[in-house]
């Protein structure tokens, strides 16, 4: 369904995507990011099961846990990532997020470090990500200088007539 989107066989808009290659670059490195954060995951817990078999079970034990934290985490930031290109009128929170989490990764390895360099680089692109609007194209009333959203008939705030879209912008 995805790929027919991409084809513009229907609007992208009606299957929850965007055209905005800022949110792409954002979740294409956040879902990076997590998925180095799974596979260390994935990586301590065959050592858990390794440090179990040679009877160090307080290691095992340990590295099970980091490990299915890890992959909690990696989880998370793969799903932020998806719902931060989902919903880019929510990217600052879900921006923030996923740096939080990204840094939290540190604590479990961080995929590699990489995991959390992407995923914080994708939190970023997320923050900075200037979504469309209907404020983008706008029409500022000449009376009291509100900016209202474009193919409005009169202004929001004083009911002054107002002017064709962008006449008043700048």
């Amino acid at each position: 369904m995805i790929e027919v989107a991409a084809r513009g066989a229907f609007p992208r808009a009606a299957v929850g995507l965007s055209d905005d290659s800022g949110s792409v670059s954002a979740l294409v490195l956040t879902i990076l990011g997590g998925t180095f954060v799974l596979f260390d995951g994935v990586i301590l817990f065959f050592t858990s099961a390794v440090a179990d078999a040679y009877g160090l079970y307080q290691a095992g034990g340990f590295y099970g846990a980091i490990g299915f934290l890890a992959l909690l985490i990696g989880l998370g930031l793969i799903g932020l990532g998806v719902r931060a290109y989902q919903r880019p009128e929510s990217h600052v929170g879900y921006g923030i997020t996923i740096i939080g989490v990204s840094l939290l990764s540190l604590a479990t390895g961080g995929g590699f470090i990489i995991g959390a360099i992407l995923g914080t680089i994708g939190g970023i692109l997320a923050i900075v990500f200037q979504p469309e609007n209907e404020y983008n194209e706008s029409t500022f009333c000449p009376r009291c200088l509100y900016r209202n959203p474009a193919l409005t008939a009169r202004c929001a705030r004083c009911g002054e007539p107002l002017a064709p879209a962008n006449q008043w912008t700048g």
